[in-house]
């Protein structure tokens, strides 16, 4: 991707400018995970889409077609808070949220050594 920003826990990718707003989501979503998990994730990558195209090319074919993923090495490929809002006629308050999810994922393997959550 274009443009990387190191936030400290992890790398920012995007092929558009990755912007203060982007930047504040990845940290409240970081910092709401550490609240409800005792032990932090190492570094890992969150990977913003903005063409759906992309995405699905780069992902792996049985979870093609999902806005969002957690790969097993943590690295976190979600579609953009703009192209969420496009194809699928979310607000812009979804992103957050979702993004809060992936992240889980990232935590619930770092806490408890499984990518699956025990409600799934």
């Amino acid at each position: 991707m274009r443009y990387s920003k190191d936030v400290g826990f992890a790398t920012v990718h995007r092929n558009k400018k990755i912007t203060p707003s982007l930047t504040r989501q990845c940290k409240r979503a970081y910092e709401k995970n550490t609240q409800a998990f005792r032990n932090e994730p190492e570094h890992f990558n969150i990977y913003v889409y903005d063409n759906l195209q992309r995405l699905n090319n780069d992902l792996q074919p049985e979870v093609r077609g999902a806005a969002g993923v957690t790969q097993n090495n943590g690295d976190i490929q979600i579609q953009s808070s703009e192209l969420l809002t496009r194809l699928k006629h979310l607000d812009t308050t979804y992103f957050p949220k979702f993004l809060t999810h992936e992240m889980t994922h990232v935590f619930w393997k770092a806490n408890f050594n499984d990518w699956k959550s025990k409600w799934l």
